[in-house]
């Protein structure tokens, strides 16, 4: 019995900072989204000028056209992917530009690499989104290390 309740406090304290992290991975994209959008806006009021382009072509107007912070206030173009394995457990960190029925294509590959998605947390804007995956490695899953899975991921974005 004792073997058991220590197990399931254990079991418990890791559930609880797996959400910590995911809060925290959430709160930090929120920020960046924030800073990235307000900046937009400020440029839309101060130059007067409103463009109207598409939902998926819209960008942030830069602020000095050429300076490099100015290149990363843009939409991104391909995806940025973090992956960290542990055991059988992998957290993967995805962020992009949005693109419609991405999510759906992304979980049906993972399943069929024999990914199963525990726990998924989404962050999005007008621009980009951040998906954070909680994922189990099943038995019959060819993909052992974070490279092979990055590598795997990067091919579903591309």
């Amino acid at each position: 019995m004792i073997q058991g309740d220590q197990a399931s406090i254990i079991g418990g304290a890791i559930d609880f900072v797996k959400e910590m992290e995911q809060l925290l991975q959430s709160l930090e994209a929120q920020k960046r989204i924030r800073k990235a959008e307000a900046k937009a806006g400020s440029d839309i009021s101060s130059n007067g000028l409103l463009t109207s382009q598409s939902p998926l072509n819209r960008q942030p107007l830069p602020q000095n056209a050429g300076s490099e912070e100015a290149k990363e206030e843009t939409k991104p173009e391909t995806a940025q992917i973090e992956v960290t394995v542990i055991q059988s457990h992998v957290n993967l960190k995805i962020e992009g530009p949005r693109r419609p029925g991405q999510l759906l294509k992304v979980i049906v590959a993972l399943e069929d690499l024999r990914l199963a998605v525990l726990h998924l947390n989404i962050t999005s804007s007008q621009y980009t989104i951040l998906y954070s995956f909680n994922l189990k490695i099943e038995d019959e899953c060819k993909l052992r290390s974070a490279d092979e899975i990055a590598a795997a991921v990067h091919q579903m974005f591309s």
